[in-house]
């Protein structure tokens, strides 16, 4: 599903659409993340579906092991750990940071190497059924939390979620950044002030429809939004910006305005 991008990733798509008649190009009017993964899932017949971001690889085996735990019918969505990758040696140390958990703290997918039942899992393989059961993807969502806020509905209809050892997905890095603080190693995402209004709005509409049921959940996300905070004020650049777009996502969350930034 693309939004009319104009860099020349609809030509590299038609190329595979010629060799590979099994692949297809869905315009997505939306525009928007959630609106482009529930056209897939309206355009598919398939009974497990999974959907993949930018930046990410998958091993041989992924499919197949994802699919295999999901004959468990309690089990709504399975998912692997990341791998997290990167080629130069600054990325390579971050790498290893990314993947281990004094660097990502609760992010058990990124680290984590056996089974287990968890809150979410990245780039998951979804049963058909229970898509259709509980709804589609949050279309007032833009790109941040579209994931957790299916995981968190699902949870409620009692459907649990695993992380299988064995799907190891690969993830190369964005723009992060390793600094030391008072002896600390701090990992920076560096996102750019929009994507940085879209956490912040998207956070608020997702803390305020689940706080009641998951507040532990809720309190552990706050956590990491106030570290996330000081990050940008102490070593990222252009902090002026993102806090003045941190605000904006602030108030269009209050106005209840959502969708693309105009």
């Amino acid at each position: 599903c693309d939004g009319f991008s104009e860099d020349g990733t609809r030509d590299i798509i038609m190329e595979y659409v010629k060799k590979y008649p099994f692949i297809k190009l869905l315009d997505n009017h939306g525009r928007t993340a959630p609106k482009a993964m529930n056209l897939g899932i309206k355009n598919s017949s398939a009974d497990v579906l999974i959907i993949f971001s930018a930046h990410a690889y998958a091993k041989e085996d992924f499919i197949e092991q994802n699919v295999k735990l999901l004959e468990n019918k309690e089990v709504g969505c399975v998912g692997g750990p990341i791998e997290t990758i990167n080629e130069d040696k600054k990325g390579k140390s971050i790498s290893l940071a990314m993947s281990s958990p004094f660097g990502v703290g609760n992010a058990l997918f990124r680290y984590s190497n056996e089974e287990r039942y968890v809150d979410t899992v990245p780039f998951a393989a979804y049963r058909r059924e229970v898509l259709d059961k509980i709804g589609y993807f949050d279309e007032k969502l833009f790109i941040d939390y579209v994931d957790n806020e299916f995981f968190l509905r699902a949870g409620i209809k009692g459907y649990k979620f695993i992380e299988c050892k064995s799907a190891v997905l690969l993830h190369s890095l964005g723009n992060q950044d390793k600094r030391r603080f008072f002896n600390r190693q701090i990992i920076c995402t560096n996102h750019s002030h929009i994507r940085r209004y879209y956490i912040t709005r998207n956070r608020l509409y997702f803390y305020k429809k689940f706080f009641k049921m998951y507040p532990a959940f809720i309190l552990k996300d706050f956590i990491a939004l106030l570290k996330e905070t000081a990050k940008i004020i102490l070593f990222e650049k252009q902090k002026y910006l993102k806090i003045k777009m941190t605000l904006k996502g602030i108030i269009d969350f209050i106005r209840g305005k959502y969708g693309p930034l105009n």
